[in-house]
């Protein structure tokens, strides 16, 4: 069954960093297109797809977890209708017409959305394998799951992508009613946390290379987590590729080191 990964304060500061980022980046892009008045159609087609492009990135690589994962759906809306506020804006809708009118921010917006067409590539590429995958079922049943942070770059995986051995290690979250991961941000106690007790599965048919319990449920009180950063975990040898799956409740894991174990 799953616990929760360990969490110190500066990782806890971070998280809480991104999570606000995320919000005040998607509420600033969609106010900036709000205010525009634009010269004509293709400054504001030019204007929509900065704020466009800014918004996209966001729901890519932003953490929208912590507060609600419905909140992506919430800054689509109030993109689109950023649009139609800046279209009724519109005096000259004639395409070319007075581009002069822009003065100094044409290039600026062009910048923009170049700079963020370049990080939403990023973004996407960090989601594949360049080489042969090994397929795996997921390893949750019995709920809806998020990624929340997963992928082969360090924009979509900040926490893992700066070290090779965990490059392609990803953290998963379960979420409740209100699209949230936990009844708080950080709830002191574990059961706060939904995916606390979840039943995990094996992804894959392999055998036990190695297993550990016994460890506390949450490491950030018991303070083991430098000894085993990886708590209570098990390896399995999927045809070749070693598959780690780690911070599991204390005397929860079934099996032991040398077992054979199917999906």
């Amino acid at each position: 069954r799953f616990s929760s990964g360990p969490c110190p304060m500066l990782t806890r500061f971070f998280i809480g960093f991104l999570a606000l980022l995320t919000v005040a980046l998607s509420a600033a892009s969609i106010r900036w297109l709000w205010k525009q008045r634009c010269a004509n159609r293709a400054d504001l087609l030019l204007s929509a797809g900065v704020a466009g492009t800014a918004i996209l990135f966001i729901l890519l690589a932003g953490q929208w977890v912590f507060l609600s994962y419905y909140l992506k759906y919430v800054a689509v809306i109030f993109y689109l209708l950023a649009v139609l506020k800046a279209y009724s804006r519109l005096k000259n809708r004639s395409i070319f017409s007075r581009v002069k009118r822009n003065g100094k921010s044409g290039p600026v917006k062009v910048a923009l959305f170049f700079l963020f067409i370049f990080l939403c590539a990023i973004a996407i590429k960090g989601r594949y394998y360049a080489g042969e995958p090994v397929e795996l079922s997921f390893p949750l049943k019995n709920g809806k799951y998020y990624i929340m942070q997963g992928g082969s770059g360090v924009l979509l995986n900040p926490f893992h992508g700066f070290k090779s051995s965990q490059r392609y290690a990803i953290d998963v979250v379960k979420l409740n009613f209100y699209g949230n991961r936990a009844s708080g941000l950080f709830p002191k106690k574990l059961p706060g946390y939904d995916i606390f007790g979840d039943i995990v599965y094996s992804p894959c048919d392999g055998t036990v290379a190695r297993s550990s319990d016994g460890a506390p449920d949450d490491p950030r009180d018991k303070g083991n987590y430098k000894d085993n950063p990886d708590g209570n975990h098990v390896i399995i040898n999927c045809r070749g590729a070693y598959v780690l799956i780690a911070h599991m409740m204390d005397n929860s894991l079934r099996v032991s080191r040398g077992d054979n174990i199917r999906a």
